[in-house]
Formats: C-alpha cells, structure tokens, sequence
C-alpha cells in the first residue's frame, strides 16, 4: 500500500544547520524508490526552544494523514500533547538522529508500520466502541417502559463488526463489561436479554472522541482492554457496515 504522507518534525535549523542536507538526503533516497511513489513530504520545524504549536500540527497531520517522525530534542509536555490527540489516526516516532541513516532507518520504519496497520488498538477496544456506535445508530437510548429502545442479545452481534476481529461470544463479554461501567444498560423484554445506551452524556463524548478516557470508569476499562491479546488497526474506529 503506498503511504500518501510522511511528516518529519525537526529541531531548528539555526540551531542544526546540518538537517537540509540530511532531510534533501533522506528525500531524494525515498524519491528513487518505487515503493515510495507518491508519498508527499511534510516538514514541520520547531522553534529556538525545541517548541511548536499543537494545534497547527494535529491540523497538519489532520489534513494530510501519514505517520510522523519526531527528530529530538522537543519540549515532551508539548509532544505528549500531539500524540495524545493523534494517536488514533497516526503513530509518532521519536528518534535522535546522529546522522541521515537513522531518519532514512526511522522513515522505513514508519512505512512498514503504515503497512502493518499501525496505530493499533486492542480489538477489545473496538468491539466496545463499535457496540456504542451501533447501538447510537439505531437509536436505542434505553428508556424504562420503551422496549423497541432496546436492542434484542441476539441482534446485538448481528452486522456492524469486522467479522476478522469479532465473533458473537466475543461482542457480547464485551456488552457485559460496558455494562458494568455504566455505559450501556441491559433488560429483560419480550423473554429475552436487551440492550441500550446510558445516558447521553456519558456516551456521546465516548462517541465523539473514539476513545474511553472520558468515561469515570476509563482504568479499570484501560486495564481490560490491554489484557485482551489481539490488536486491530485504529482505523477500523470507522467501520460502518450498515446493520
């Protein structure tokens, strides 16, 4: 798969004089290669105190998707801020380079984990989140007397997971596990086990954001997801198989 974007952050060049000759080096290398045809080449240069702006970068990186090199040294606060906010959509590696093979060895590296589906999340973490975004996408928000708000166990796995990543008895431990966080809520209706999104203030930023941090039950959620063995491309986040 060709890698449209790669984006180098780099100290600056008043105070590394040397790094256009290495970057044009490392570029024009990659240039030459079949495998990197059509990669566009993004730089992003800190200033005098080994800052940057984070938001102008998460735009950046946002318009122009791509994995991101870090050439060190860089203020962490701020760069643990930009991953952070990126680490769903791209991965972030931080090198120190002593000369232009290390950013050519950081650059191979990022295009053979751009391949390799990376960032990668625990497949737990997806199937929760997909649970949430189907339950939302059928409207079922619960509601005490309103049975047709809750969605049948048996409908519950039915469409709306990658069938590599998830099987039935998979989708619903991972239903009971949102449940005792208070995400979602689960009652017996017609003779069967059914179920629906809490309240809309817990889910929606869940929702929103693709990630659990917001939830108050987010580390002990944390914990169970890394204890799940299998990891699963970020980008399945937005899978939306009609279902």
């Amino acid at each position: 798969m060709a890698l449209p974007h790669l984006h180098i952050f780099h100290p600056s060049l008043r105070l590394a004089p040397h790094l256009p000759v290495w970057l044009g080096s490392v570029e024009a290398l990659l240039r030459n290669e079949v495998t990197w045809d059509g990669c566009d080449f993004h730089r992003l240069e800190f200033n005098d105190q080994a800052g940057f702006d984070v938001p102008t970068a998460v735009e950046m990186v946002t318009k122009y998707p791509g994995p991101v090199i870090v050439i060190q040294k860089v203020q962490m606060p701020l760069l643990s801020r930009f991953q952070q906010k990126v680490s769903r959509k791209v991965s972030v590696y931080a090198i120190l380079a002593s000369s232009e093979e290390d950013i050519w060895k950081a650059c191979e590296a990022a295009f053979k984990g751009f391949n390799d589906g990376e960032p990668r999340i625990s497949a737990r973490e997806l199937i929760a989140y997909l649970i949430l975004r189907k339950l939302e996408r059928r409207g079922h928000w619960g509601g005490e007397s309103l049975n047709k708000n809750y969605l049948g166990i048996d409908d519950l796995p039915n469409g709306g997971f990658p069938k590599e990543c998830a099987n039935s008895k998979e989708i619903l431990e991972v239903a009971d596990v949102l449940c005792n966080a208070g995400l979602i809520r689960r009652k017996l209706g017609d003779g069967i086990q059914k179920y629906a999104l809490a309240e809309k203030a817990l889910v929606q930023p869940i929702l929103d954001s693709k990630t659990f941090e917001s939830c108050g039950s987010w580390p002990k959620l944390q914990k169970y997801f890394a204890r799940g063995t299998s990891l699963v491309p970020a980008a399945l986040l937005g899978y939306n198989e009609t279902s």
